[in-house]
């Protein structure tokens, strides 16, 4: 929470070092990620500082507001090699399940080809520049809708055969 102390510091902070309070704040959620990954392995934390290991700065202002347990998986991917960027699993999912508890089964496959089209096109996005914006951003755009329309055809497509599977006639159309 920002209290009036921290917020005269951040801007205190910001005009000192030419920039904004929000980088301020943003950048104390980063060195709080890093502590608190550093406090569950120093071996983690060497990677990050070294850049051995390279997490966004975005990603590490998130893993701040973490639950302890989920920092600590993190901390244990990182020192092994395999972390991956992920959402942590709230205590209201872990209650029911995770985070896939309030959806049908089969989804997660699904969440998985969307997460990973989304994060290919916010890539890109962040490869446009100023001055072809214009006809790289429709590029962008049309090559993220289309790989929207595969999967959604790919869904479509598994429907029918559960369909199929399900009346005992997997040759015959779907109504």
């Amino acid at each position: 929470m920002s209290t009036p102390q921290t917020q005269a510091t951040a801007r205190f902070l910001a005009g000192r070092y030419k920039v904004s309070p929000v980088t301020i704040r943003r950048n104390t959620k980063v060195v709080e990620a890093i502590s608190a990954i550093g406090e569950a392995s120093n071996e983690a934390r060497r990677k990050l500082l070294s850049s051995e290991v390279s997490i966004e700065k975005k990603v590490l202002a998130e893993m701040s507001s973490w639950p302890k347990e989920e920092i600590e998986a993190a901390a244990a991917q990182i020192e092994e090699g395999t972390y991956e960027k992920r959402k942590p699993v709230t205590p209201s999912q872990a209650e029911t399940g995770g985070s896939t508890a309030s959806r049908p089964t089969g989804l997660s496959g699904c969440d998985a080809a969307i997460s990973s089209l989304t994060d290919g096109f916010y890539s890109e996005m962040r490869k446009i520049s100023a001055y072809s914006w214009k006809v790289k951003l429709r590029a962008v755009l049309r090559s993220y809708i289309e790989g929207l329309e595969v999967l959604s055809g790919s869904i479509k497509g598994l429907n029918e055969l559960v369909n199929s599977l399900g009346r005992g006639n997997l040759g015959a159309p779907s109504p």
